[in-house]
């Protein structure tokens, strides 16, 4: 009728019921991502966070002389780690032969040394990882001269304790102390003196 297609025609083509995105999130429990609404049609894109490699490898290039101290006199030598082994993405420090920590966590600590000496008399070779320049317990791994191929001494492996919590700026060395018969010198190996770090959590 006439006067239906007035009405019609006086509707202002607006429903003030309709809902918006920001009017329904408040209405129904829907989450969002990465601050996207999960509401209508296409795809979110979802970026990893904080991946990569945590780990990194320290080695040491030059020969030492770690034989001074024979008999466990003295203080240990510090194992002059100069350069890094594989990616070092998560950003470790090296300094004056210690690795500065870059983030603070549990870290997995693995090391390996390996020195020979000027004669074949019996002598071991003992190395440590200390924090700070103080030892950390469960670290230390000897290797032991008598008859042995090169007159070498080797000493490898991860610690007693598989997790240690390190803070950000720590410093981490490799130390080395030879005891055993005095008529011989030890020197460590080029390329085989390596510490080894791993960010766990």
């Amino acid at each position: 009728t006439d006067s239906e297609k007035t009405k019609l025609s006086n509707q202002s083509g607006t429903n003030t019921g309709d809902e918006t995105t920001a009017t329904i999130q408040s209405k129904r429990p829907i989450k969002t991502v990465n601050n996207q609404s999960l509401e209508g049609s296409g795809n979110i894109t979802i970026s990893g966070g904080g991946g990569g490699v945590k780990a990194a490898s320290f080695i040491s290039t030059v020969q030492q002389n770690v034989g001074t101290l024979l008999n466990g006199t003295g203080t240990n030598i510090q194992i002059n780690l100069t350069n890094v082994l594989g990616p070092n993405s998560l950003g470790y420090g090296l300094s004056s032969g210690n690795v500065t920590i870059p983030t603070a966590g549990w870290y997995k600590v693995s090391l390996k040394g390996l020195t020979f000496s000027t004669s074949n008399n019996r002598q071991n070779t003992s190395f440590v990882v200390k924090r700070n320049s103080v030892d950390i317990a469960g670290t230390r791994v000897t290797g032991y001269i008598r008859n042995t191929l090169n007159n070498e001494s080797s000493a490898a492996g991860g610690p007693i304790i598989p997790q240690f919590q390190f803070s950000q700026g720590d410093t981490i060395g490799l130390y080395a102390i030879t005891a055993g018969d005095t008529s011989q010198t030890s020197f460590t190996t080029p390329q085989e003196c390596v510490l080894s770090l791993e960010l766990l959590s």
